[in-house]
């Protein structure tokens, strides 16, 4: 009976919009020595120095050390350009799955990326005429009901939003924008009910 291996599960983040990795879970992943994992890095920085500043970042990692408290030790991060260079000296049936395993967690991390880098950009986009078209029937009931024409409501809106223009507003001040005119609006159709009348005896 063939023994199940078991995977760990890989730790990808985010820094800088790019998915990455660290030396230090890398060789825990792979069960190999840290300073092994370095060694390695470093000698692919030094065959092509350009490429491995690219690709892998220096820093460092703070470790409970017995006998003598905390202590500094050097690490690197890497983009999945990174890991693939470095996985290539991995070897064995083993290594083998575990690379596929590590791989398919930076496709995920990266697909999730690509999917809110969309939407940010859709979110940042400038709006058009019909996106603002709550804007502009707010902007009307507003003036209808205050002692306040078109062109004044139009210019306190946009300093209220920082644009000049209706055409510099983005989708995603729509909302604050709704709610600011509707505040306006409550102000002058929103009015106290009267008290009881006092009848006098």
């Amino acid at each position: 009976m063939q023994s199940q291996i078991h995977f760990p599960e890989p730790k990808i983040q985010i820094v800088n919009n790019q998915a990455v990795t660290s030396s230090v879970d890398v060789a825990e992943f792979f069960e190999k020595r840290h300073d092994d994992v370095l060694k390695a890095i470093r000698n692919i920085i030094k065959k092509d120095n350009e490429w491995g500043l690219r690709n892998f970042a220096e820093c460092e990692i703070i470790r409970d050390i017995p006998l003598q408290g905390q202590k500094a030790m050097p690490c690197y991060t890497m983009t999945r350009d990174g890991f693939t260079m470095l996985a290539m000296s991995f070897t064995g049936d083993k290594a083998f799955k575990f690379k596929i395993t590590y791989i398919s967690a930076f496709n995920a991390m990266e697909s999730q990326l690509m999917g809110q880098q969309k939407l940010q950009n859709v979110i940042d986009a400038p709006s058009t005429t019909a996106d603002r078209k709550d804007i502009t029937n707010l902007l009307n009931t507003w003036v209808k009901h205050a002692p306040i024409d078109y062109r004044s409501a139009r210019i306190m809106l946009n300093a209220h939003l920082g644009v000049e223009s209706a055409e510099e507003i983005m989708l995603s001040q729509i909302p604050e924008a709704v709610a600011w005119l509707q505040e306006q609006i409550n102000l002058h159709i929103v009015k106290p009910l009267p008290g009881p009348e006092l009848t006098e005896y």
